[in-house]
């Protein structure tokens, strides 16, 4: 199966795709953080911006959302109330 997870590069994505490589899944990574990762199709991106999901979504039969922005990150507070 064709998977896109987003928020590849956080702790839950980066737990996640090796373990669903090894089931077989092709998988391709979304973040915003650039990838130390070599071993999937990666695409960087903000979920917030709907003409970069739309590009990196063919092709994907199912999308695991792991993507946010952690609430508990003062440096990111007005980025969380704006979303």
């Amino acid at each position: 199966m064709h998977l896109l997870v987003t928020g590849s590069e956080g702790g839950v994505g980066r737990a996640l795709i090796p373990l669903l490589q090894e089931q077989g899944h092709t998988v391709r990574g979304f973040d915003v953080a650039e990838s130390a990762n070599g071993d999937y199709d990666y695409v960087r991106g903000d979920l917030r911006d709907m003409e970069t999901v739309r590009k990196v979504a063919p092709g994907i039969e199912t999308i695991i959302h792991a993507g946010a922005i952690a609430h508990d990150r003062k440096d990111h507070e007005d980025e969380v109330l704006a979303s």
